[in-house]
């Protein structure tokens, strides 16, 4: 742990502040690859409290790892050089790594950053708005949503943040056209594990599912029902769209709200 009771910062690391955000990295990385991120972080957040009207009190901490091999010796993790994710999500700040141009071309590219960053913005208004906390390999123990509708809405929001909407719309005609499908508790499972075979299509599922509960619900009164949302959508249920325009909980969201 460093002073600050953020884990995964390396020590040798400095830290830039940038208003509501800071960014931890190496002393000598490229300032145009920090300021980057920085003001994408910034842009992020902001989409997405502006889609979910939830403003977050906790401080954004990005720590920018310089090389894939500092990102897998910090996360204990066999990681590729461009994934990004929150190791960590505590009371009083959130923690997202990313990894720099240096580590992977990919990596300077703005639309890209710009999505990825508002999916992992959402994993931490999503775990501050339901009382969730996080530490990577804890096994969920104290997240209090599943991990299905908090993958779905990240990659929705993520998605919208960069105006994909081509990718909604494709990932929902395989969600309609697919030959299997699974229970709610197997798309959490599948998305746990990291380098599940089936863990694309899993990803298909759930952005899809949360994208019609959206359209059903609107997004403004479906993130402050999201618990709610969790519950109707109960673990051995089949993830189908059948099922999902089958719900009603138009009472849920009133107590919700």
């Amino acid at each position: 742990m460093t002073p600050t009771g953020i884990p995964y910062l390396p020590t040798t690391y400095t830290s830039s502040s940038f208003d509501n955000v800071v960014v931890h990295h190496v002393p000598a990385e490229d300032a145009t690859h920090v300021q980057m991120i920085a003001k994408l972080a910034q842009q992020a957040m902001g989409f997405v409290q502006q889609e979910t009207s939830f403003i977050p009190s906790r401080q954004i901490h990005i720590c920018l790892y310089h090389t894939n091999a500092e990102a897998q010796h910090q996360l204990q993790r066999n990681i590729p050089p461009t994934m990004a994710m929150v190791p960590f999500s505590g009371r009083e700040a959130g923690l997202i790594v990313l990894q720099s141009p240096d580590a992977h071309p990919l990596n300077g590219e703005r639309e890209r950053m710009l999505r990825l960053l508002a999916h992992e913005c959402t994993h931490l208004v999503i775990a501050e708005t339901t009382g969730s906390l996080k530490v990577l390999g804890d096994g969920n123990r104290s997240m209090r949503i599943s991990t299905w509708i908090n993958e779905g809405f990240a990659e929705l929001l993520g998605h919208r943040a960069i105006g994909a909407i081509d990718r909604l719309e494709a990932a929902q005609k395989r969600f309609r056209n697919a030959k299997c499908y699974h229970s709610f508790k197997a798309l959490s499972d599948l998305l746990d594990g990291l380098d599940h075979p089936a863990r694309s299509d899993a990803f298909d599922h759930a952005t899809a599912a949360v994208n019609l509960l959206v359209n059903r619900f609107n997004l403004e009164y479906a993130f402050p029902g999201i618990l709610s949302l969790d519950r109707a959508c109960r673990s051995s249920a089949l993830c189908t769209p059948q099922f999902i325009q089958s719900l009603e909980l138009t009472s849920q969201f009133q107590t919700a709200n």
